[in-house]
């Protein structure tokens, strides 16, 4: 976990004292507008990518939550014969949920999981991404694996998987990114992206510049992003596809000195 502190920025509640309009304030602040007052004056900031224990800081008034479900990995491919192609899709991103959650609805301690992002296998469907939570207040989905890519000599293509749906708890969701499909015909082909998360992105298709090309799928680039596909080309061997990335779980306290 890594934690970054911003002291001395007061928030200062909206009113026609302070002439702050409140179209200045982000939206999913207006349920706790209430709360505010310019007795704010730290925000820390905790960044989790493993799994670990929030404690809530003394003075808390409320914390912003988000987080993001394991990515699934791409789909492995298996040995092309000759004149053939096998080209899988890629696996699918990890959804995303964000709450903005009152101090009082948070125990002292929260249990916060970081969801893996989902392994590649040689020649089969990529498994899935896990779910990523903060307590049960916050829940996020991990995204499906790829499909695998079977060798054929006809002009076709892999649906990807699936995109982060369920389970999914918080105020506001964001459903994950199918991974795309990968496609070929005779001996050549290209293998699918996997799909990009809300923190970065999944890890590029792959494209067979011959005949007997074979290559491991792209792993994702980001939190929550799927693999990308795995290729073989006329006589390439069986691979797997590229990981998914892991979860990620970032929490934003907002507190009073006054308590």
């Amino acid at each position: 976990m890594s934690t970054t502190t911003t002291p001395n920025k007061a928030l200062v509640k909206p009113t026609p004292d302070t002439g702050e309009p409140a179209s200045n304030w982000p939206t999913q602040w207006g349920a706790n507008a209430d709360k505010l007052d310019k007795t704010i004056n730290k925000i820390t900031r905790n960044v989790y990518t493993a799994s670990d224990t929030w404690s809530k800081p003394a003075g808390l008034v409320f914390a912003e939550i988000e987080v993001v479900g394991g990515g699934g990995a791409g789909g492995g491919c298996t040995a092309a014969s000759a004149g053939e192609h096998a080209a899988a899709s890629g696996g699918g991103s990890g959804l995303t949920a964000k709450s903005v959650l009152a101090a009082a609805s948070l125990g002292a301690t929260e249990t916060v999981t970081i969801g893996a992002g989902g392994t590649g296998v040689s020649g089969a469907n990529g498994n899935a991404g896990a779910n990523s939570s903060f307590g049960a207040h916050v829940v996020a989905s991990g995204g499906d694996g790829g499909k695998v890519g079977g060798t054929s000599s006809a002009v076709f293509g892999v649906a990807g998987g699936s995109g982060g749906i369920t389970p999914a708890t918080g105020q506001i969701i964001a459903t994950g990114v199918h991974g795309h499909h990968g496609a070929g015909g005779a001996g050549l082909g290209w293998s699918g992206n996997g799909g990009s998360s809300q923190l970065g992105g999944g890890g590029l298709g792959l494209a067979a510049p011959s005949a007997g090309f074979s290559q491991v799928g792209n792993a994702a680039t980001g939190k929550g992003g799927g693999g990308g596909g795995a290729l073989a080309t006329s006589t390439g061997a069986a691979k797997a596809g590229g990981a998914g990335g892991a979860g990620e779980v970032i929490v934003t306290n907002y507190i009073s000195d006054a308590g």
